[in-house]
């Protein structure tokens, strides 16, 4: 019989048919019947299923995923309907906890009869409802639209606040230090209208039970995984990776008085900034922008000691640190 496989970008090829053995009691006519069943099934799955939209590869994985597109479609191939059943749920407004256990029938639609059928649970304690990426809201606004300038405030050396127009904010700007916006909880943080994710919840659980009703049905378990929504929403709610540590307003004028000094020695030497920097830490992939990144304790002290070099190399050179 023909058999389809996944490529490793995803796609779906036929393999040469390959021989039979029959068993005891199984008439070759049968026989050939259900393997002709099996390769239409698995013909309408390489050509109707559209890559991308009914199924997707996830990197690192050996198999497509199925998505709920895909699992409808192949529903309708069998001229099927879905049929789902809450067969235990538990809705704590208290607690915030909504879990549900979802039977789902395939039903041929001529027949009645029930051709497939599968489980599938959700509930309100995972991670893809119960946390979210929180993000600074504009104190005047009250959108989630608070990002750090690229540049530095002239005045202050320090890079301030400003709400995103283009992100749907106001456009107002504040200080670094601006306190209702530096004392907001920020990253991953609990859901606090968890009450809210109920029907999603539910909707979840019906969607897993109906894409592995779709898998048993077609026999193609072996093609594809369940659907890549709930891979993508548990990826989402991960613990965002660590942020660079706050550094003291120390460091913070110490960075910006450093590139003051590189940019003097440069231009008395006609040379590049990052040249003057290399010399000044030693080393020969060391960039000026990079300055604004090293936040570590290890790569401070670097800077500290570039610092003061600098600031006595322009000394000697000069007798003084000229003005700003």
């Amino acid at each position: 019989m023909e058999k389809e496989e996944s490529t490793g970008n995803g796609a779906l090829v036929v393999q040469p048919p390959q021989a039979v053995a029959v068993m005891p009691g199984v008439s070759t006519m049968a026989l050939e019947a259900a393997t002709k069943a099996f390769q239409d099934v698995r013909k309408f799955v390489a050509s109707i299923l559209v890559e991308n939209h009914d199924y997707g590869q996830i990197p690192g994985t050996q198999k497509p995923t199925l998505y709920q597109p895909g699992a409808q479609k192949i529903i309708r191939f069998f001229m099927a309907r879905s049929e789902f059943t809450i067969v235990d749920k538990i809705e704590d407004y208290e607690k915030g906890l909504f879990d549900y256990n979802v039977r789902c029938d395939i039903i041929h639609i001529q027949t009645g009869n029930i051709i497939s059928s599968a489980l599938g649970s959700a509930n309100t304690y995972e991670s893809g409802f119960r946390w979210r990426q929180a993000q600074r809201k504009c104190p005047e606004c009250g959108q989630e639209t608070i990002f750090i300038s690229k540049y530095e405030n002239k005045e202050t050396g320090f890079k301030d606040f400003y709400c995103y127009g283009k992100k749907g904010g106001c456009g107002a700007q504040f200080a670094h230090d601006y306190e209702p916006i530096t004392s907001q909880q920020t990253g991953r943080v609990q859901n606090p209208d968890i009450a809210d994710q109920k029907n999603s919840c539910l909707k979840r659980a019906e969607k897993r039970a109906q894409s592995m009703a779709a898998l048993n049905l077609g026999c193609i378990s072996d093609l594809f995984t369940q659907d890549l929504e709930d891979f993508q929403q548990h990826e989402n709610t991960k613990e965002p990776p660590p942020k660079q540590p706050e550094i003291s307003e120390a460091d913070h004028a110490m960075k910006t008085s450093l590139k003051y000094y590189i940019q003097q020695l440069a231009e008395l030497d006609s040379v590049k900034p990052d040249f003057i920097f290399q010399k000044l830490m030693g080393n020969s992939k060391a960039m000026v922008k990079h300055i604004d990144l090293s936040n570590q304790p290890g790569q401070l002290d670097q800077l500290r000691e570039a610092h003061k070099s600098a600031y006595q190399q322009i000394v000697d050179r000069l007798g003084d640190i000229p003005n700003d």
